[in-house]
């Protein structure tokens, strides 16, 4: 293989090589990116759980003290409701958090197809050089330590 032919294989591993190593990077940004939503869901979740929790205590602590039963069904409809409202927006979080997930998921695979690709084009890249020093070290013996 001429000197010509083994520079333009490396310039094209390398090539290839730092394209993959940036779009492992991006994949590594769109996944902190998936993640610091997550984290914004979690918190919401345990927002919406909080108000939950004290809407409802502050409607079962009226229940207690209703004077009559049309008051109590009022409350316990009222209660009904709160409960109705933080299930939707639960169920819309997870949701949101599972979609999320099957993204990361995504990522991840797709991350370690690049990754496998980099080892990959590493090791070719490697072998090239080495092929070449082989052939400069043949073709010029006082490079290679015998002149």
């Amino acid at each position: 293989m001429g000197y010509a032919v083994f520079a333009q294989r490396k310039v094209v591993l390398t090539s290839r090589l730092n394209s993959y190593q940036l779009q492992l990077m991006q994949m590594d940004d769109r996944q902190f990116a998936l993640a610091t939503d997550g984290t914004d869901l979690d918190m919401q979740l345990s927002s919406i759980n909080q108000a939950q929790s004290t809407e409802l205590s502050d409607l079962y602590k009226s229940l207690t003290n209703a004077d009559n039963d049309d008051a109590k069904d009022d409350i316990r409809a009222q209660i009904e409701e709160v409960k109705n409202k933080y299930a939707t927006w639960t169920e819309e979080i997870n949701q949101e958090n599972y979609e999320l997930s099957q993204k990361e998921n995504m990522i991840e695979m797709q991350k370690k197809r690049l990754e496998t690709q980099i080892t990959k084009i590493s090791q070719e890249l490697e072998a090239v050089e080495k092929a070449e020093q082989d052939g400069i070290q043949r073709a010029n013996p006082k490079y290679s330590g015998l002149g």
